[in-house]
């Protein structure tokens, strides 16, 4: 681990363990999953069959009338953290099913996709806790299992990508934004501390 800067100010350094350990435990939770329905996200078009219908033509063989999406994001496994100087990249493998609403108010299963997110984090301190905020840097999107058939899946990439950024992210970063309290020492108040990313390290110094 890289040693601090020779200062007069209060250091924190906060290991790379340390910060996965915080996604870990919001994923052991549940805390990372996210039900995203038709208007959830200002600014789209309705998430309904229709937006499939252009993309799958089987899609609009089996739904005439529009019908409502419903899209489940799960992650299943803990996400990943890595630091490196004035760079900290955040791994993440996600599940979506894409679901329709039928009539009955039941759902059916249209198609699962493997989604592995990288994402750009940044730190901040306020009231002496430790925020973090996740960007979109980029995705892969692969086909897991479909009801609908074999389709290229990269025209769904668009969509995704817009889906992730606007209201997967969001959701996170809700839950981000709660922050982690920092330990008291000698009643010293990192709040708005200055970050720097170090190799496996996040120092805070105030």
């Amino acid at each position: 681990m890289p040693p601090m800067k020779n200062t007069s100010s209060a250091q924190l350094g906060l290991s790379v363990d340390f910060l996965g350990c915080v996604l870990t435990a919001l994923q052991k939770q549940g805390l990372l999953n996210t039900e995203i329905k038709d208007r959830d996200i200002a600014g789209l078009p309705p998430l309904t069959t229709t937006v499939l219908s252009g993309l799958v033509p089987k899609v609009a063989i089996m739904f005439r009338e529009p019908r409502s999406l419903l899209l489940k994001i799960t992650v299943p496994d803990p996400p990943t953290v890595s630091l490196e100087k004035d760079l900290s990249i955040v791994n993440m493998s996600a599940v979506a099913e894409v679901l329709v609403s039928m009539p009955d108010s039941s759902t059916r299963l249209l198609a699962t996709l493997n989604v592995d997110i990288v994402m750009d984090a940044k730190f901040s301190v306020v009231d002496n806790k430790l925020k973090i905020t996740l960007s979109l840097e980029s995705s892969v999107i692969t086909l897991a299992s479909s009801s609908i058939g074999n389709f290229d899946i990269s025209l769904l990439n668009g969509l995704i990508n817009t889906i992730i950024r606007m209201a997967f992210l969001t959701s996170v970063n809700t839950m981000l934004g709660v922050g982690v309290p920092l330990p008291t020492i000698q009643n010293i108040d990192f709040s708005h501390a200055d970050t720097e990313i170090l190799d496996n390290l996040l120092v805070l110094t105030t």
